[in-house]
């Protein structure tokens, strides 16, 4: 059945974030560590337990409006402030009430929610800033932003710990390649160094600068128009990938790695994906 889809494949689209790159070291920690800045250093707070986990990361990723990582960290601040308290471990939400929460977020429009059931507690653009930093480091967000650090002066970037999922060059994959993403374009062109693939064209590659944001199909129509496509692949690791396509409604999703567990074309790499989709001879 895999190899069948591969044959009717027109056009490969992929998300970037745990498909074209292993972020599990870098924005899951952004979010936490972001948290605990602000806690600390803004609102003066003592930190006497994590809070925010890992699975609060992850449990986020399965929620079709949560594709922008660093307002994970602003609403899980936002929640957590609506306690009044000053110690984390009395405020924060256990995984459960959190899960309950997001529930309660119904469109796509994540800032409304918050600003309509919670309030904004704490400022949505200076915790985006405050992600920006840790992500980029000091010198990366001079360089890309042109902007110096304004809260976190000491991150070397958490870019850094990223590592490419593929070792084909784009020219080299099986059909022509095409990119929607969450990634703004600065933390994109961090993503194709790190692949190798400064070269790859810019208008093939939806970034939220053009407008388009998932779960909205509207990057997969652009793409499949410009390649005159009618089958694409599109591989993705969160759920705001998986509605994105469902909207579409042309060619096949591909989960990569463990969110989407329940998906049934699911690999855990896309290198796995490609050889059992294409050629299982090469490694891609």
């Amino acid at each position: 059945m895999n190899f069948s889809i591969g044959q009717k494949a027109d056009l490969l689209i992929f998300d970037v974030d745990g498909v074209l790159i292993d972020t599990s070291l870098s924005y899951p920690f952004v979010a936490q560590d972001s948290v605990h800045w602000v806690w600390k250093n803004i609102l003066n707070h003592s930190i006497d337990s994590n809070g925010f986990t890992m699975d609060h990361f992850y449990a986020a990723k399965q929620h079709p409006s949560f594709n922008d990582d660093y307002d994970i960290a602003w609403v899980f601040l936002c929640i957590t402030l609506t306690k009044e308290r000053e110690n984390l471990a009395d405020s924060a939400p256990t995984l459960l009430e959190w899960k309950q929460l997001l529930k309660t977020c119904k469109g796509s429009n994540v800032k409304e929610w918050v600003e309509k059931s919670f309030g904004e507690r704490v400022s949505r653009l200076m915790v985006r800033r405050i992600c920006e930093e840790f992500y980029y480091g000091k010198e990366e967000m001079q360089t890309i932003t042109g902007e110096k650090c304004l809260f976190v002066t000491s991150s070397q970037g958490y870019w850094k710990r990223e590592t490419p999922m593929l070792n084909y060059h784009w020219k080299e994959l099986p059909l022509p390649s095409a990119i929607y993403t969450g990634r703004p374009e600065g933390e994109m062109k961090l993503a194709l160094s790190l692949l190798g693939w400064e070269d790859f064209p810019k208008d093939r590659i939806i970034t939220p600068e053009s407008g388009i944001t998932k779960p909205s199909p509207k990057g997969l129509e652009k793409l499949c128009s410009l390649f005159k496509a009618s089958y694409p692949l599109y591989f993705g690791d969160a759920e705001s990938d998986r509605r994105s396509f469902q909207a579409f409604g042309k060619g096949a999703f591909i989960a990569i790695g463990n969110t989407l567990s329940d998906h049934d074309l699911r690999f855990e790499t896309t290198s796995q994906a490609l050889a059992s989709l294409f050629d299982s001879s090469k490694q891609f």
